[in-house]
Order: C-alpha cells, then sequence, then structure tokens
C-alpha cells in the first residue's frame, strides 16, 4: 500500500505534531499564552502521534513485521528524533509560559503530572541505553513500576468510589496521577 506522499509511515503525524509546537512556541513568544483549541490540538495530535509510534514499535519488536524488515522512522529521521524535537519544544514552551506567569498553589499539582512523564521519557531513553538492543527480558525494576502504577491508578478510582476525595491531603491525588503519567512515559 503506498504511503502518504510516499514517506515513512507516521512522517505526516510527525510533521503535523512538530508543526503545532512550533506554532504553540510562537504564541508563547508572541503572547504569553496560547488559546485552548491549540493546546487541544497539540494534545490530542502528541498523544495520537506517540501512541500509533508505540504500536508500531511495538509489533516490529515481536517479530511481526509483514516483510520482516524493521521500517524506517518517521521523516527518515534517526530514531527518537521527533520524540526529542517535540519535548524539546514543549520544555522551551513552558519556560516561556512561565517566565511570564507565576506558578500559583493551584497549578503545583498539574506541574508535577506533567514532570512525571517527561522524568518516565528520560528514564526510558536511559534504559535504551544501558540496555542492549537484542534483550528482550524484563527488568524487576519495569514489574516494580507496572505494579506501582496500578495501585496508584486503583487508588484514584477508590477514592472517588469510596468519597473519600475531599479527605485526603492535596498533595496525594496528583501523586497518584504522577505516577500514572511517569509510566506513560516510560512506556
Amino acid at each position: 500500500m503506498p504511503r502518504p506522499l510516499g514517506l515513512p509511515v507516521g512522517s505526516i503525524r510527525a510533521l503535523t505534531l512538530l508543526a503545532l509546537a512550533a506554532r504553540a512556541v510562537l504564541d508563547l513568544r508572541a503572547d504569553g499564552g496560547i488559546a485552548s483549541w491549540l493546546g487541544a490540538a497539540l494534545l490530542v495530535c502528541a498523544a495520537a502521534y506517540f501512541a500509533s509510534r508505540a504500536s508500531r514499535d511495538h509489533v516490529v519488536v515481536s517479530g511481526s513485521a509483514a516483510d520482516g524488515t524493521k521500517p524506517r522512522p518517521p521523516l527518515g529521521l534517526p530514531t527518537g528524533t521527533v520524540r526529542f524535537l517535540f519535548l524539546v519544544a514543549i520544555s522551551y514552551g513552558a519556560w516561556l509560559w512561565f517566565k511570564d506567569h507565576r506558578l500559583t498553589e493551584s497549578q503545583q499539582p498539574l506541574v508535577i503530572v506533567v514532570g512525571a512523564f517527561a522524568i518516565g521519557v528520560l528514564v526510558r531513553w536511559f534504559l535504551a541505553q544501558v540496555r542492549p538492543p537484542t534483550d528482550a527480558s524484563t527488568l524487576l525494576f519495569e514489574h516494580v513500576q507496572s505494579f506501582v502504577v496500578l495501585i496508584a491508578a486503583a487508588g484514584l478510582v477508590t477514592l472517588r468510589i469510596t468519597g473519600k476525595v475531599d479527605e485526603v491531603d492535596p498533595w496525594i491525588q496528583p501523586t497518584l496521577a504522577a505516577a500514572c503519567t511517569y509510566y506513560a512515559g516510560v512506556r
């Protein structure tokens, strides 16, 4: 099946994501903020891009590629380039936003949740550097991460079901959510 514009799979999604990130950075530089529609578009496109890449990488890693060859990364760039450029844009955008806006106490949980995702991405990168590419084993550390995130997710649901949301310290729920976003970044 021919690919759109003859580019490697994921290239259009990658270009779209990087263009939206660039627009957000440009808006932050010019106005100190971004429109909610742009933030929503950036979030949805980032989720779609990384989910698609993760599912495609999983198929290749498990040996189910149709022709037995490893597909080219989006845009033909080295693996991880789009992720790196996106994270640089997001980091720069966050710096632009925070230099003009004071972080209020009510926004701190949001920073914790998003920061946990970024830490997860860094841990994933580190583990990829120290583990040989042919090693398909699961480290004890990965089992522990999985167990902890399932407990955190169950804790969030349990707090709502039991009606205890208002009875716990204000840092508990953002911390549980941060565990979930960390895992999203590391996997």
